[in-house]
C-alpha cells in the first residue's frame, strides 16, 4: 500500500488510463548506492527478471493483503497473475482497492519489477477515485514510464541502509515520492502478529510538503504498517493475509467451527421480513460433498420463500482448513419465476472458475475490526465483513443468546446496501439484518435436529475452580456428563435452556486429571 504523491482530496485515488506509447529508449535510472541523485542510463529488459521476491517486498502471485486502519477505510491488496509490460520489462500487476464506509472509494494498479541486483521498481500506476454512486470522478496520479517524461522509480532496494534515500516515483509534477531508510531491527506489532527486524522509512514527497508517513516492512511479508507522522495523523495495519492457490492438504474433513458449526442433517428454519413481505429461509446441511480445487467441501442448501412462494434455491460450498478459518468457496444461485422455472442465475460462481477464488466466512479467531474478503468473483460477488462485536447478546423469540459475534457484511458492487449478521456459539448464524431501501430481517426460530451441545472448559483464575460453559439452542434440554475412562458416561446435571448458554462451576478439580466432561441430549 503506498500514498499517493501529488496533492489530492481525500482518499486518494487507485485505477488508470492505460497508456500505450512508446518508450524512451534514455531516462533517468537512479542507484542506490547514489543516494537520491540521478544517472542516465538506458533501460534494458534483459538486467530484470521475472519475479519479485525482494524480502521486504516480496510479491507472490495470487496473495491478497487486507490492512485496516484509524479511519473507516480498508485497503485490499491483491498481487495478480497476469502481467504489463512496459519499455519491454514484464511487471508485476498488484491491485489495491481501498473501501471507505462500505464503498469502493479508489482502484489502483501498480506495475513492479525486479532487477538482478534485487532491486524492486515500479514502472507506475494506473488509478481512478470514486463517489458513492460507483462514478469515477478522478484518475489525476496516474503515470507511466516512458510516458510523458516519466521513469521507473525504486521501491525498494536490494540491500537497504540506514539513511539511504531513494526516489520510489519519478512523473514530473504527477508522482515523486522519496523514502529515506532510518532503521532496520524495528519491532512492528499488528494484528497479523509481531515481527522483527523489520525496515522503517520515512516516505515524502516535494509535491506535498509537510507531509510525511512511517512505514515498516518485514523480512517475507512486506508491508506491515503505514503510520502518518505529518499531516495527518491515519494509519493503518496488515490485518491478514490469504493466499492461492488453495492446498487441499490443509483442510479438514469437516466444518465444526464455534460460529460456524455445519453438522449435516441440520435444518435451521429462519423467518423475518422484506418490507410487508413475510420470508422463510430453511438452511439444510446436506449430507453431499462437492470437490473444489481438489478440497472436498460441505453442501449446504438454502430455499427462501417469500409470501409463501420459493424465490430462491441455492447450493453453498464450505471448507475449513486445519487453522479453523470457514471457506466459502462458491454458490449455485436458482431464482425461479412465478411458474417455478428458473429465469436467474447470475449470481451463481465457483471459486477456481473465472478468476473466482474462496474467500473467509468466518475467521478461527474473529477479532473486533477484523476485515476480511467473503466472496471474491470478478464481476459477480465481492462481499466482505468487518467484525464489529465479540460478546453482543441479541434477544429473540427463540430465547436470549450471549458470546455471539457480529460482523457487518458489505459489498463495493452495491453502494449503500449493508448487512449485520449474529453468530451464536454452537449453533450458528441467528439473526440477519439488512439496512437497505425496505428493512429485511430474519432471525432463527427452529433448529432440527437438535445435535449435541458444544462445551467449553474455564479455568477461574486463583483458584482450584472451572467453569464448564455449555453452548446449545434455547428451550431445548441438555445433559452434562462426566467419566474416569471415556468409555463410562454418568449424568451429573439435566438442564433445559432459557438462553443459549449454561455456565456450571466445579470445584477442587484440578487436581484429579482422571475426570472428563461432555454435553449431551438426554
Amino acid at each position: 500500500m503506498k500514498t499517493q504523491s501529488t496533492p489530492q482530496p481525500q482518499p486518494e485515488p487507485g485505477w488508470s488510463r492505460l497508456f500505450k506509447f512508446w518508450c524512451w529508449a534514455v531516462w533517468p535510472v537512479f542507484v542506490p548506492s547514489l543516494a537520491a541523485g540521478p544517472t542516465r542510463a538506458a533501460v534494458n529488459p534483459s538486467d530484470f527478471v521475472s519475479h519479485v521476491d525482494n524480502p521486504y517486498y516480496p510479491l507472490v502471485p495470487g496473495t491478497t493483503s487486507h490492512f485496516e486502519g484509524s479511519v473507516d477505510r480498508i485497503d485490499i491488496i491483491f498481487v495478480a497473475h497476469e502481467i504489463k509490460v512496459i519499455c519491454g520489462v514484464r511487471c508485476t500487476v498488484v491491485r489495491d482497492r481501498a473501501i471507505v464506509n462500505g464503498l469502493l472509494s479508489e482502484d489502483t494498479f501498480d506495475w513492479y519489477a525486479q532487477d538482478k541486483a534485487g532491486n524492486v521498481w515500479l514502472f507506475g500506476e494506473g488509478s481512478s477515485q470514486f463517489d458513492a454512486s460507483g462514478n469515477v470522478i478522478t484518475t489525476a496520479g496516474s503515470w507511466e514510464a516512458g510516458v510523458n517524461g516519466a521513469a521507473p522509480g525504486m521501491i525498494m532496494p536490494a540491500n537497504p541502509q540506514v539513511n539511504q534515500t531513494y526516489r520510489q516515483e519519478l512523473a514530473p509534477g504527477v508522482a515523486e515520492d522519496m523514502a529515506t531508510v532510518l532503521a532496520l531491527d524495528a519491532r512492528v506489532e499488528v494484528p497479523f502478529g509481531t515481527f522483527f527486524n523489520c525496515m522503517q522509512t520515512r516516505d515524502f514527497s516535494p509535491l506535498n510538503p509537510g507531509q510525511a508517513e512511517l512505514n515498516y516492512y518485514a523480512p517475507g511479508i512486506g508491508l506491515v504498517r503505514t503510520v502518518q507522522t505529518e499531516g495527518g495523523d491515519e494509519w493503518f495495519e496488515l490485518g491478514g493475509i490469504t493466499r492461492e492457490p488453495i492446498n487441499p492438504a490443509d483442510f479438514v474433513a469437516r466444518v465444526d467451527h464455534p460460529y460456524v458449526p455445519l453438522v449435516p442433517g441440520t435444518t435451521l428454519r429462519y423467518e423475518g421480513t422484506i418490507g410487508i413481505q413475510s420470508v422463510v429461509r430453511e438452511v439444510f446441511v446436506t449430507l453431499e460433498t462437492k470437490v473444489i480445487l481438489g478440497v472436498t467441501c460441505t453442501v449446504v442448501s438454502e430455499r427462501t420463500s417469500t409470501d409463501g412462494v420459493l424465490t430462491e434455491d441455492t447450493l453453498d460450498w464450505y471448507a475449513q482448513d486445519h487453522d479453523g478459518n470457514v471457506w466459502f468457496f462458491g454458490e449455485e444461485t436458482r431464482k425461479p419465476g412465478i411458474n417455478g422455472v428458473i429465469i436467474r442465475t447470475e449470481d451463481s460462481w465457483e471459486a477456481g472458475r473465472f478468476g473466482a477464488q474462496p474467500g473467509i466466512i468466518m475467521p478461527a479467531h474473529p477479532k473486533l475490526q477484523q476485515t476480511y474478503l467473503q466472496e471474491r468473483a470478478p464481476g459477480v460477488a465481492l462481499s466482505m465483513a468487518t467484525v464489529w462485536a465479540v460478546d453482543t447478546g441479541p434477544v429473540l423469540a427463540l430465547g436470549s443468546f450471549t458470546n455471539c459475534v457480529g460482523t457487518r457484511v458489505f459489498s463495493p458492487l452495491r453502494p449503500g446496501e449493508g448487512e449485520y449478521r449474529y453468530y451464536a456459539p454452537g449453533i450458528g448464524l441467528i439473526l440477519a439484518v439488512m439496512l437497505k431501501g425496505d428493512a429485511e430481517r430474519l432471525e432463527l426460530v427452529s433448529v432440527h435436529p437438535r445435535g449435541a451441545p458444544s462445551l467449553r472448559i474455564a479455568r477461574r483464575v486463583g483458584a482450584n475452580e472451572i467453569d464448564l460453559i455449555l453452548y446449545g439452542v434455547p428451550r431445548t434440554t441438555y445433559v452434562l456428563e462426566i467419566s474416569g475412562d471415556l468409555v463410562s458416561w454418568q449424568p451429573f446435571l439435566t438442564n433445559t435452556l432459557s438462553g443459549n448458554q449454561l455456565e456450571y462451576p466445579l470445584t477442587n478439580v484440578l487436581n484429579n486429571a482422571r475426570r472428563f466432561f461432555r454435553g449431551a441430549l438426554p
